[in-house]
């Protein structure tokens, strides 16, 4: 049967003669009745709340148990429903009775809590951006309540890792996916040209970041597979610093960081090669400004051999240091005629225009008294702006020194009528006009052989 509120309740005891006597009470069925009815807590419902800029948490959302917010294009504050009325949305209650409610910031931007009257609220009062802020909510009285934060829960999640790649010949874009992915592998038959990556917007990016917050950053690695260099620019909003330029080979790590409205930044912080591709090696100054060590054009393999442990490679007063191929001679070179004739294998060094080189050949060979020997470089297409020479000639028991600074093509270094055996031509020169530049040999005079002996090298350094 249902109590009505007015049911009686008869006690048995006894008098104070000492029979045994009945007494009938009141009772507070009704209050009872409430209490069954305020233990039976309201099912979970989802308010949404899409106030942009300052909102009010009602009473019924609060009740509700889940509120999610959305809306706000800044940070925001929402302030709670008076205690009243969040007790008035309540079927019953019993004072200190509680139940949690989460509010979810569904947005890129902070939310602060403020207290309605008669709230009273504790521990942290903001909710960062995508995250669920957890309450124990308690009812204290009729006109009091207290929210207590228990928990905040981050809900950001990144977009899974994944390689995209970028072929497109000559300037491309790095699309937002593939800047959410974290890996970008550049490609494309690109014919040595450099060109420019664009990245796309910074609103692009953000969509593609799932629930990214301002302040949020992740990396992304650029790896240029192609055969030039690739310079990386940023689209709009975007601003790309630290390493802009990525060689053929390389690959740059970037710290990709949300940090305001439509705002990203990119900021490269770690360089790695690939000995596979690599035409570069470039390195970062001790104080600063940087050194390169460039591949030569020569086609096929060649060898570099860095100095022991206790050498040093010389400084420059430029931002590069080149080290050409070193020329060595594969078969001996006999003539017998005064014409100048190439040294085999001694052919072909490349030079750069504007670049300052310092050369030194060194020629162990025979010829006679009469006949002799002289050397001369040959230029093809290459001009000098000056060049400063000197040719020593050393014979069983003499030495002879020849100095030159004559800039024409085919210009004699050294040229002697003696027995010499070893011929020693080294000094620097400036590039005028790009080209290779050989080695030449013949006779001083037509008489006998003359001779450059397998194992003659020829090397040319850029210091400048």
């Amino acid at each position: 049967m249902s109590l009505t509120g007015s049911e009686t309740l008869q006690v048995l005891g006894q008098s104070a003669t000492g029979i045994p006597a009945a007494t009938t009470q009141q009772t507070t069925t009704g209050a009872i009745a409430a209490l069954a009815a305020a233990t039976v807590l309201p099912p979970i419902v989802n308010t949404s709340i899409t106030t942009v800029g300052a909102g009010v948490l009602t009473a019924a959302s609060i009740v509700g148990g889940l509120i999610t917010r959305t809306g706000p294009v800044a940070a925001y504050t929402d302030t709670t429903d008076t205690a009243v009325a969040i007790v008035a949305a309540l079927a019953a209650y019993v004072a200190n009775e509680s139940a949690y409610v989460h509010i979810r910031n569904n947005t890129a931007f902070t939310q602060t809590l403020a207290a309605g009257a008669g709230v009273t609220l504790s521990g942290t009062l903001l909710i960062p951006p995508y995250s669920d802020g957890i309450y124990l909510v308690t009812i204290n009285s009729a006109t009091a309540v207290t929210m207590l934060q228990v928990d905040t829960v981050n809900l950001t999640t990144k977009a899974l890792p994944i390689i995209t790649t970028l072929s497109t010949v000559g300037a491309g874009t790095i699309t937002a996916a593939s800047i959410a992915g974290g890996i970008v592998s550049r490609t494309g038959s690109q014919s040595g040209s450099p060109f420019t990556d664009t990245t796309d917007t910074a609103a692009n990016i953000i969509v593609a970041q799932p629930n990214v917050k301002i302040g949020q950053a992740w990396e992304v690695t650029y790896q240029n597979t192609t055969n030039a260099v690739a310079t990386l620019t940023g689209g709009t909003g975007v601003t790309v610093s630290g390493i802009t330029a990525v060689n053929a080979g390389e690959s740059v790590r970037y710290l990709v960081t949300y940090t305001a409205a439509a705002t990203i930044t990119m900021v490269g912080f770690s360089v790695a090669q690939s000995a596979a591709t690599m035409q570069n090696a470039t390195f970062a100054g001790s104080t600063s400004g940087t050194t390169a060590i460039v591949a030569s054009a020569t086609a096929g393999t060649t060898t570099q051999t860095l100095p022991a442990v206790t050498g040093t490679i010389a400084s420059t007063s430029g931002t590069n240091l080149f080290i050409a191929d070193v020329k060595k001679c594969s078969t001996q070179k006999d003539v017998t005629t005064t014409t100048l004739a190439d040294v085999t294998g001694l052919t072909a060094q490349s030079l750069v225009a504007g670049a300052t080189y310092r050369f030194r050949c060194v020629l162990p060979g025979t010829a006679d008294g009469t006949g002799g020997i002289k050397y001369a470089l040959k230029y093809t297409t290459a001009t000098l702006t000056s060049i400063e020479a000197t040719g020593i000639g050393y014979t069983a028991s003499a030495v002879a020194v020849q100095h030159t600074t004559t800039t024409t093509d085919a210009t004699l270094l050294f040229d002697q009528a003696a027995a010499v055996i070893l011929t020693v031509l080294e000094g620097t020169m400036v590039v005028n006009a790009s080209g290779t530049v050989a080695l030449q040999m013949a006779e001083h005079a037509a008489t006998g052989t003359a001779s450059t002996y397998v194992g003659a090298t020829m090397d040319f350094t850029r210091i400048a």
